[in-house]
């Protein structure tokens, strides 16, 4: 009878032949550093982008919490809900989670609230108004939304 099936290896350890070296140990696996880079699943493109107070109008994404003021969200047409995108302004960027649906104006896409304008440097939603905007949508899950810079 075989000491271990096809396919898997025995338990039991053969001792070495006589004048043979044992095997040196495998070195042990170090662990990959987390990384904190967005990986985008296409090049940014531009759009244009405009703000509202999600606290305010809710959140049209079933299964979420309320969205707060200061969430980093957006309403777009461009992923799905729960999918999160890296938009730009300039050389500064935010990774937000799509929680809402929306612009309802022809050629905007995005609706950022106010704690994803506030991450890109703007005051307000007056102060951010109607801009363009480049964005990509990110590849995986991040642990968190963050502001970064590119």
């Amino acid at each position: 009878m075989p000491t271990s099936m096809p396919g898997t290896q025995s338990t039991a350890s053969a001792a070495p032949a006589p004048g043979a070296t044992a095997p040196a140990p495998a070195p042990a696996a170090t662990p990959a550093a987390p990384t904190t880079n967005v990986v985008l699943a296409r090049p940014l493109a531009p759009t244009i982008a405009t703000g509202y107070d999600a606290w305010a109008e809710g959140n049209a994404c079933e299964g979420f919490p309320q969205t707060k003021k200061t969430d980093l969200t957006v309403g777009s047409d461009l992923v799905g809900c729960g999918k999160f995108i890296k938009i730009c302004v300039g050389r500064r960027c935010v990774v937000a989670q799509k929680r809402d649906t929306g612009p309802f104006r022809d050629g905007r896409h995005i609706d950022m609230n106010v704690g994803t304008i506030w991450a890109l440097g703007f005051r307000s939603l007056d102060h951010f108004g109607v801009r363009k905007v480049t964005w990509a949508p990110v590849a995986g899950n991040p642990s968190r939304s963050v502001a970064s810079t590119p």
